[in-house]
């Protein structure tokens, strides 16, 4: 097992700070090699050590010039800091390249700034792409499905909330998010009422935060009632 390998299995292990050690001497120990940066950029982004990353991310970009997976992480970079304007620059560099290997992924990534920036018909349309690459990937189709919701597709997002719940039948948000898009199509009150409960079951703390997008459900459908 080389020194990124035993970095990252110390990292799933809990033990953070290792891991970052042992990195770090991959870097020193191989610099020419792009793997151990990456790795190292992307575990101190996780452990929100921002400078450092950005330190890393600067020693990278003088040795290894415009590599795609650099700019990857500069966009995980700034969105982790919320800074999604530049998050989705850095992200869409890397989607334009012709023969990217993280086309899929950025592609997700520019969906999820563009649904951060309330721009969710835009999102859509890069989240769909990403489907292409990731078709059971539940974070995804979740996106997808939330997106088709603020854009008043609820029949649409029914069948996305549907996909997920087929792939991981315990996910509280995809059940309560199919209970809002019956609710709002006025179908059977019961079949709504009982994925609402069933999210409520699986996850009890989140659900209280989904109190004000029920209100928010509500309204659009008394509207649709008048």
């Amino acid at each position: 097992m080389d020194l990124n390998q035993k970095a990252l299995a110390l990292w799933n292990d809990g033990k953070a700070a290792e891991a970052l050690e042992l990195l770090f001497r991959a870097i020193d120990e191989e610099p020419s090699e792009k793997e151990g940066y990456y790795n190292l950029i992307s575990l101190l982004i996780a452990a929100k050590k921002f400078a450092d990353a950005k330190a890393v991310l600067e020693m990278a970009g003088e040795k290894f010039a415009a590599e795609e997976s650099f700019l990857y992480a500069y966009g995980n970079w700034h969105y982790q800091q919320q800074h999604y304007t530049e998050a989705l620059n850095n992200y869409l560099s890397v989607f334009q390249q012709q023969k990217s290997i993280f086309k899929g992924e950025a592609a997700a990534m520019i969906g999820q700034c563009y649904l951060a920036l309330h721009q969710p018909k835009l999102a859509l349309a890069y989240l769909l792409e990403a489907e292409v690459y990731h078709p059971e990937d539940t974070m995804i189709l979740l996106m997808i499905g939330n997106s088709l919701l603020q854009t008043e597709s609820f029949l649409d997002a029914e069948s996305y909330f549907d996909k997920v719940i087929a792939l991981d039948e315990k996910n509280a948000e995809a059940w309560f998010k199919k209970g809002l898009a019956k609710r709002v199509l006025q179908q059977d009150p019961k079949e709504g009422k009982d994925c609402l409960q069933k999210a409520k079951q699986l996850d009890p703390k989140q659900f209280l935060t989904y109190a004000q997008q029920l209100k928010e459900i509500e309204s659009v459908v008394t509207k649709k009632e008048e």
